[in-house]
């Protein structure tokens, strides 16, 4: 796991308020989505009897974009496209994410639902219930080309977000040597494959979701300043980039002519810190900078213009894109509603009629119980104020200190009686709740999770075993400790990072992955002793830690103590059979103890797991096993053997179906065996 922390300048100044004038209001049909069942056969029979209801919609949703970086959140000018497009546009003044997590808010553009119903309440850590409400499965039913370009593996198919798409095009984990990792691709290449797909001669009008992931860190855009630079500068880089690259998408369009036909919406997941209040990137505090989020909807003449000034959320653009399309949906049965039908009933307007009554907006973020077991925030916006439940109530009043640095709750007890009741009630309200539960994840994920150390994440997320007292905004500075100490640790300053590890373990005894790392540290250092009391340390705490049992393990093994190595990797393989250095390091302690049968095995999860690298490393350790360890074991240990053809059988399934040459040669060599 990987913690980097942003410690930069605060940005001056605070966004001029769009007032434009407002060209129209869009009526429209209602389709049934309460209980997450839609009602295929109206949404159908209503498309094709309205055929100018049939708009193309395209949703492009920004990855940790800030909003002040687009006008008329900011001054303008770090995206030129975006601002244009903005200009053109219903924009949503006080927008705010459901959580700063990439894919809950994810899932609640697409469900217009809040992650307590939809049930997605982290990265990784869940998937999607198949009966969960779409925009894409509503669209796909009424008849349109539904399809999707994700820039990031958090938002790969198995997470559900495929659903109602018939054609997903996603990022999947990459294979490393000991696990899944994360993978992400460029603007360019998103807006690569956008073109291809918009060139596509389909008479079907199309819902096309573009997500662009370049704005997370690390920023690394193409002829952007070094990583020496500040990293705002690094940050409006890739901004920058992004921009130039929707700006590709947008000439389409319009080159096309499609763009007189095309419904656009504009959202981002969440904002990113910049060290502007207390979190400098976002997940584990749920403040202004990480929850505002630009979020606004272009018709397609351009000529419906203005800014809704009640507070909005990302949730609204499942509502919004059904509208468009002349689907709607029931009010009652989501948290989301309909921006262009806000921005009439603001400007009075009978279609929208109450729909500009105050809301209390809910937002949350449980990453900090998931990897360090802090309080879960959740809480509401409403009536300028912003309600958080913590280790004690908060209430911040956001007209008189939009930074929230002090908490008002005790001044305030009657709005906080007001916000609660607020609270309450939106999760009261009869939505569906979906169980989007994390034990229908395949098990190569749950491998990489137990490998970062997460898979605590992925239980007690039931109230009861979340009660803590430990207040995010005062465990935060851990976060920091903990990068300070990998950062010394990188540049050689072994002594301060080991210090600051055993502070760590001190302080936060429950949670592993301090002591964790405090021996990966030390061994790095040499000091194997110390790193095996770390890791064993750890393991006590949490028997689950793939690495710390995995290094304990190499560590007995170099010991001598070959029988508590074996007892230690074998728990590593059991917990992660992707774990490719935990099968060489058995295998060498199975081959001491002369069980030639489990060497077998092992070279066989070898030859297979360095095969799916497709690299260098990967081939080179392949065919060290196919030259050296399986004809050696099939020759000289295993010949004879009264029950070789169950061992080669056994063999071959753990070398799988899979065509690689490398996994051929092994199979030829098991055949050949006598």
């Amino acid at each position: 796991m990987v913690l980097t922390i942003r410690l930069l300048r605060r940005p001056r100044g605070r966004a001029p308020t769009l007032r434009l004038a407002v060209a129209g209001a869009l009526g429209a049909a209602m389709i049934g989505w309460a209980g997450g069942r839609i009602d295929d056969a109206a949404a159908a029979g209503r498309a094709a009897d309205r055929p100018e209801a049939r708009p193309n919609l395209l949703l492009v949703s920004l990855d940790t974009f800030r909003a002040d970086r687009i006008a008329p959140w900011g001054p303008g000018g770090v995206a030129p496209t975006l601002d244009a497009l903005a200009e053109e546009s219903v924009v949503a003044a006080r927008a705010y994410a459901p959580a700063p997590l990439t894919f809950p808010s994810h899932t609640s553009m697409l469900t217009g639902l809040y992650p307590f119903a939809h049930g997605v309440r982290d990265n990784d850590l869940y998937r999607l219930d198949a009966r969960a409400p779409s925009v894409a499965k509503a669209l796909q039913a009424a008849g349109w080309r539904t399809e999707a370009i994700v820039a990031a593996s958090v938002l790969r198919s198995g997470t559900g977000l495929d659903q109602g798409f018939e054609r997903y095009a996603d990022v999947p984990f990459k294979r490393a040597r000991n696990l899944v990792v994360e993978s992400e691709r460029p603007a360019e290449q998103v807006t690569d494959e956008a073109l291809a797909r918009l060139a596509v001669d389909d008479a079907r009008p199309w819902f096309l979701w573009l997500h662009y992931f370049d704005a997370h860190a690390p920023f690394r855009a193409p002829g952007g300043p070094p990583p020496t630079a500040p990293l705002t500068e690094q940050y409006d880089a890739e901004v920058r980039h992004l921009d130039a690259q929707f700006a590709r998408v947008m000439a389409a369009l319009r080159a096309s002519g499609a763009l007189e036909r095309t419904w656009i919406v504009v959202c981002a997941d969440h904002g990113e810190g910049l060290g502007l209040q207390q979190e400098t990137a976002h997940a584990y505090l749920c403040e202004e900078s990480t929850l505002r989020i630009p979020l606004f909807v272009r018709r397609p003449d351009g000529g419906l213009r203005g800014a809704i000034e009640s507070l909005t959320s990302a949730v609204d653009v499942a509502p919004t894109l059904l509208a468009a399309a002349g689907l709607g949906v029931d009010a009652a049965s989501i948290h989301g509603r309909d921006l262009v039908e806000t921005l009439a009933a603001q400007q009075g307007d009978d279609a929208g009629a109450g729909a500009t009554a105050e809301r209390a907006i809910w937002f949350e973020t449980w990453a900090g119980w998931h990897q360090f077991k802090w309080a879960r925030l959740e809480g509401v916006v409403a009536g300028g104020f912003k309600y958080v439940t913590n280790v004690a109530e908060e209430l911040f009043d956001l007209a008189e200190e939009p930074l929230e640095r002090a908490n008002r709750a005790s001044e305030r007890p009657e709005v906080v009686r007001a916000l609660r009741q607020r609270f309450e009630a939106l999760q009261a309200e009869p939505v569906a709740r979906l169980d989007s539960a994390a034990d229908s994840l395949p098990p190569e994920e749950v491998a990489r999770l137990r490998e970062l150390g997460y898979l605590a994440r992925m239980v007690g997320d039931d109230a009861a075993a979340a009660d803590s007292d430990l207040d995010p905004r005062v465990h935060y500075a851990s976060c920091l400790e903990l990068q300070f100490a990998l950062e010394a640790s990188q540049a050689g300053n072994v002594d301060a990072a080991v210090k600051t590890l055993e502070s760590l373990v001190g302080r936060y005894p429950k949670n592993p992955l301090f002591g964790e790392f405090l021996g990966k540290v030390l061994l790095k250092a040499g000091r194997k002793e110390a790193a095996a009391q770390a890791f064993a340390a750890a393991l006590a705490v949490d028997p689950d830690l793939v690495s710390s049992a995995f290094y304990l393990g190499s560590l007995m093994r170099e010991a001598g103590r070959i029988g508590e190595a074996r007892i230690h990797l074998e728990k590593a393989v059991a917990l992660s059979p992707v774990h490719l250095e935990a099968w060489l390091q058995l295998r060498a302690v199975h081959e001491r103890e002369r069980r030639y049968d489990l060497v077998l095995f092992d070279t066989c999860e070898v030859i297979r797991l360095a095969a799916e690298l497709r690299d260098a490393d990967g081939d080179a350790l392949a065919d060290d096993s196919l030259r050296t360890w399986l004809p050696n074991v099939l020759a000289k240990k295993l010949a004879g053997a009264p029950n070789l053809a169950e061992l080669k059988q056994e063999a071959g399934r753990r070398l799988g179906s899979g065509d690689l040459p490398a996994l051929a040669r092994a199979r030829a060599l098991l055949d050949a065996a006598r």
